[in-house]
């Protein structure tokens, strides 16, 4: 279990601008924690790993998306996300987000350049990640700490205000699900989400995310490893396993948010598959399209 929920240091790289990405308007296919008790959480984690990815045509990332929440869990209608990003020119970058329901770009978007994939001494082997909020939950830091093949790591820090989305009202993130029935369909909304997203329907390129997990606001700490989790791509056509995060109720109308914007044919490696994949561990690539709500682990 990786301890990184402790407080940071200060003094730690300076971020660097790039262009960022809009993430959740590209084609998804990721899972979920399935657990039914809404849990609020001050931190989440987890580690991302390009394999033996080639260069992408357009840019490629491993997503940890989450719905912000209100103390009573019901959802803020925020969504965040801290994608770990591989570039066409194979340069690694963090790509921290935030959304609103119902909008077509993000409200608060960063980049901050973590290295290049390959198998050189210096390039990136794998990235850790987290993000969690300050004390008086008017921030949070998005935290990634790339690791070298020569045994080396680095780290960027990126700090999102709520200041500069005056909308965002959220107190934590959330983790769970929550059905809603409309007429006679199911409707999932699922506060944590992981996966692939990518502009690029090409293969040759392998994301493995895996020791995922979440600090409860109690202080508490939970591996996704220990939760039930299924695949949730971006399906339409399937509202119950659809890849809605966030929602507004209007008395009997119901507003959704998805992640990604597009199906996406995409193949994975899973614990419940067999052949030695570790419970919290799934290599996503692209290939024959994964059927909806299969289940990853445990």
């Amino acid at each position: 279990m990786n301890t990184k929920y402790l407080a940071f240091s200060l003094a730690l790289l300076a971020v660097i601008a790039t262009t960022p990405h809009a993430f959740a308007a590209n084609p998804y296919y990721g899972g979920y924690a399935k657990t039914a008790t809404i849990e609020q959480a001050s931190q989440i984690w987890g580690y991302t790993d390009f394999q033996s990815s080639s260069a992408p045509a357009y840019y490629t990332g491993g997503v940890i998306s989450t719905s912000g929440v209100f103390t009573n869990g019901t959802s803020s209608r925020i969504m965040y996300q801290d994608p770990v990003t591989l570039n066409p020119s194979l340069s690694v970058t963090g790509d921290p987000q935030v959304w609103i329901l119902g909008g077509t770009s993000p409200s608060w978007q960063s980049s901050t350049p973590l290295g290049t994939h390959g198998t050189g001494s210096s390039n990136v082997d794998y990235v850790y990640t987290t993000f969690y909020w300050n004390g008086a939950r008017t921030q949070v830091t998005f935290y990634y700490e790339p690791h070298y093949n020569d045994g080396t790591s680095g780290s960027s820090v990126v700090t999102y205000s709520k200041s500069s989305v005056p909308s965002d009202k959220s107190d934590n993130f959330g983790v769970g699900y929550k059905d809603f029935v409309s007429g006679s369909t199911t409707y999932r909304v699922k506060y944590l989400q992981f996966g692939a997203e990518s502009g690029d329907v090409a293969s040759g390129w392998n994301i493995k995310q895996y020791s995922m997990g979440y600090v409860k606001t109690s202080g508490s700490l939970v591996n996704l490893s220990s939760i039930n989790s299924f695949t949730s791509p971006y399906i339409s056509t399937d509202a119950l396993n659809h890849s809605w995060i966030i929602y507004k109720l209007t008395g009997s109308t119901l507003s959704l948010n998805a992640v990604g914007k597009t199906q996406y044919n995409v193949d994975a490696d899973y614990a419940r598959e067999g052949g030695g994949v570790p419970a919290g561990t799934a290599y996503w690539f692209r290939g024959t399209f994964l059927t909806p709500g299969t289940q990853l682990w445990p």
